[in-house]
């Protein structure tokens, strides 16, 4: 069954590209997501909720080709259900924390809690950089794409990568700092 909030898209042409998107990878989401969560009705919202992910970034999809597509979805699936299990488990502990071994980790500590904050950041941004800066950003750190696979799918040589790389952290960090 396709879900409601793809059928509600009022594009013609996004909402039948997110329907075959849907009916192509639904069973390679819900593989990976199953495994981590262990539960169907939590794995089947998940899902949903990688769709509604999946809508806000439809241009940005249609870059991909059929087997970098897949990557992508399963790297999106898997990142849901690991912050779904995540969120559970402090759910679930928030009461037992014992203080005392935060404090003997302080810097460990104070430096997950910023990276969280830089992960955070950069989601809140994300829609406003540049679909070329998000493009290459997502192949290097989200698909781990080797060099090489970047310059063919960009068209440059591999080692024009890195500094379109750089100029992409650039670009986001910019947009980072002007947030705060």
């Amino acid at each position: 069954m396709i879900p409601v909030v793809i059928l509600a898209i009022e594009d013609n042409d996004d909402r039948e590209f997110m329907i075959r998107l849907y009916q192509d990878h639904r069973l390679l989401l819900y593989s990976v997501i199953y495994p981590i969560v262990r539960n169907a009705d939590d794995t089947e919202d998940l899902i949903q909720d990688v769709v509604v992910k999946l809508i806000d970034i439809l241009g940005f999809l249609r870059g991909f080709d059929r087997s970098a597509l897949a990557s992508y979805l399963a790297e999106m699936g898997r990142n849901c259900a690991l912050n779904h299990v995540s969120r559970a488990a402090r759910r679930k502990n928030v009461s037992s924390i014992n203080t005392d071994q935060w404090e003997d980790r302080g810097s460990e500590v104070n430096e997950i809690l910023l990276e969280k904050l830089r992960v955070e950041d950069l989601r809140s941004v994300w829609p406003t950089l540049r679909e070329e800066t998000r493009r290459i950003l997502t192949m290097k750190y989200f698909l781990s794409m080797p060099d090489e696979e970047i310059a063919r799918e960009f068209g440059i040589r591999p080692g024009s990568v890195r500094m379109r790389l750089s100029r992409a952290r650039r670009e986001a960090k910019d947009a980072m700092e002007k947030l705060s």
